[in-house]
Formats: C-alpha cells, structure tokens, sequence
C-alpha cells in the first residue's frame, strides 16, 4: 500500500435519514485519527440526505459519495465496498457512531501491536435502547463464530482484501453479516477478538419483534447447516439458546434492567 492510501475505510449506507447521516459523520470527522476515508452510499434520498452528503464531500476529500443503483442494505453495501481503497474496512451505517474522538486511534494502536496482523477484529459496542437505556455488548471468543457473531457488525473491522473476496450473500437479507464473516473465518481468515468499546448503534424495533426474529432464526438455521453441515438437532438446540438470550435483554429493557446511557 502506498503512504496515501488510507487505512480504513468507513462505509456508511443510508436513505432518508438526514439526522442519522449527521450523527454519523460527525463523529467520523471527530476523530483525532486520519487516515480515513468516508464513504456515503445514498440510495435515493430525498429529505436532504444525498444533498448533504455532497456537501460534505465538498468540504473534506476524505468523503465519497456513491449513488449507483442498489437493490437492498447488503447489496448498497457491496456497491460501497467495490469502491473502497483503505487497509480495513467498517461498515457504519447512518445512526451508528463511534463512541468518542480517539478511538479510532486506540484501535488502530491495538493492532499495530500485533507482530501477525488480523484479517478481522472484533471489538466491543454499546448497544443503544428505545428510552435512552444501553448495555455493552463484548466481543465474544472466536469459537462463537458457530452459534452467531463474535461481535456486532458495526464494531468489526475487516481486512479490505478478504471483505472483497467475501460480498455480502444477498440470499440472506437479515442474516448477511453473519454469513460473510464466518465464510472468511472458514477459508481462514485471522481474526482477534479485543475488549474495547468501538461503537454504539440504536436496536431498530424491527430486529427485535417476533416476525424479525422468526425471519432470523430460519435464516441462521439454514446458514448453520450451508457453513458448517450442523446436524438438525445441533441447530435446533443453538435456536433455543439464542431465543432465550434475546428474551433475556427485551426482559432487562422492560424491566429497567439496563444501564441508563451516560
């Protein structure tokens, strides 16, 4: 890679959400870290967002906007990343933030200090609630990569090369994150998990209610058995403890068993 290219590139994927765009690249363009580079996929806004993408693009050529056609959030995801340049790749979409001005540098630092570098890092997020309640999510050990995420996609970095070799399966429209990761994972790809807060993100109503659950339960299940050639009842039995842990935090949110957000 040559000293100009940047190295990471933050990829953020938005339509009509004028104030989520703001959230996000305002903590991007806060970073005491700079070698970045911004790229904003709009998919057809019209409430001002693509308007003040360009304008932010004008004012930092860091920013990139990108308006191809897309068909859906992982396919305007793939778009993005067949435009991106940077060492490691994040996926930041409009809402989402990175939690405070050095952590990109911190990140970064934790990385450097690894005498083999890693294809993807997972980091730790602080996973915002309806009424302002959050809790933090941690990176969970590698061997998770068999049950669901290690960690939440907007807290993972990944190795732009791999991330390209690896586009999103669009057969999976909930579950797309899961299956590219543990495709890289699964082909080899180095990764590491660290015990430090990168991001937060808002928990949409739709991922929690019982018809986005269903739909991701049967995905997950069919992604179990693609990657992995799990037995029925290996993934039947992995369905049931991710159901209960899902009950177990809209059980916490109702009950006011969250920390509020600081």
């Amino acid at each position: 890679m040559s000293s100009d290219t940047p190295r990471l590139t933050i990829i953020t994927v938005v339509r009509n959400n004028l104030q989520g765009l703001i959230t996000t690249s305002n903590s991007v363009l806060d970073q005491s870290f700079t070698s970045w580079e911004l790229i904003i996929k709009d998919g057809s806004s019209n409430d001002g967002t693509c308007e003040y993408a360009e304008e932010l693009m004008h004012r930092d050529p860091r920013i990139r906007l990108v308006t191809d056609p897309d068909k859906s959030i992982y396919d305007a995801m793939n778009v993005a990343l067949s435009h991106a340049v940077g060492d490691y790749t994040l996926m930041l979409n409009g809402g989402d933030f990175l939690v405070d001005s050095s952590v990109l540098d911190e990140a970064f630092a934790l990385l450097d200090a690894i005498e083999t570098p890693v294809d993807i890092a997972f980091f730790a997020t602080r996973c915002r609630f309806e009424g302002g309640r959050s809790a933090t999510r941690r990176a969970r050990r590698l061997s998770y990569i068999k049950y669901g995420l290690p960690a939440i996609h907007q807290s993972t970095l990944f190795s732009t090369a791999w991330h390209k070799r690896f586009p999103y399966d669009l057969s999976y429209p909930i579950c797309g994150d899961y299956v590219t990761i543990a495709s890289q994972i699964k082909e080899g790809a180095r990764a590491q998990c660290f015990d430090f807060i990168l991001s937060e993100f808002e928990i949409c109503r739709d991922s929690t209610s019982f018809a986005g659950r269903a739909r991701s339960r049967i995905e997950m299940d069919r992604a179990l058995r693609e990657l992995w050639a799990e037995s029925w009842a290996t993934r039947k039995l992995k369905a049931a403890r991710r159901y209960l842990s899902n009950l177990a935090v809209q059980l916490l949110v109702a009950t006011n068993g969250l920390s509020r957000r600081r």
